[in-house]
């Protein structure tokens, strides 16, 4: 197994997580109890930061040497592309709405909660795709050569929550992490 993909299923085991804090925190939302805002807007900064910036491309790099190796994902490949740049575009939107929540800007609560809901689901199912089909036909069909070009190509950075040294920026939501019981999808 390529060590570029077995990174990038650990990136989606941590996103995953990530997704189940915000799943949380939206469902304490959509009741009408509290919710933190700051843990919100934390954790779509990483996605901003990390996901969208790194691994993404890291992906992208995969599926263009996929879509000559295996001709037939190629409508695929072209859609799992489109939704990378789609998530990133929805995670800035929702950014700057929770930062405006932050300044006292009133939003309907159900249309950010279903905003929520929309870019937890997507992203979910983007990430389900990625795993259940696009990684193991690379696995399968990619060979060494391929793995060091990919490899050549991106530049690696150490996640900044889950990686060796936690980012300054990111410690209050690396707290609420361990605060939470946040079960790990295992079938990654």
């Amino acid at each position: 197994m390529s060590e570029i993909i077995s990174s990038l299923r650990n990136d989606h085991r941590n996103i995953t997580k990530l997704l189940t804090l915000l799943s949380e925190q939206n469902s304490r939302l959509a009741c009408g109890e509290f919710t933190n805002y700051q843990t919100l807007a934390d954790i779509m900064q990483y996605f901003i930061n990390y996901p969208d910036i790194y691994h993404h491309p890291h992906e992208e790099q995969i599926f263009e040497i996929l879509k000559i190796r295996e001709k037939a994902t190629t409508e695929l490949i072209n859609r799992v592309s489109s939704e990378h740049q789609q998530i990133a575009k929805n995670g800035t939107a929702i950014l700057d709405e929770i930062k405006q929540i932050q300044g006292s800007a009133i939003f309907p609560r159900e249309n950010f909660v279903r905003q929520l809901n929309n870019y937890i689901a997507s992203y979910q199912a983007h990430m389900d795709i990625e795993e259940g089909y696009l990684f193991q036909v690379a696995e399968k069909l990619l060979g060494l050569e391929d793995w060091r070009h990919i490899d050549a190509a991106i530049k690696t950075v150490d996640d900044p929550i889950f990686g060796r040294i936690l980012d300054q920026e990111y410690q209050s939501l690396f707290k609420a992490i361990l605060a939470e019981t946040v079960p790990e999808k295992t079938d990654y």
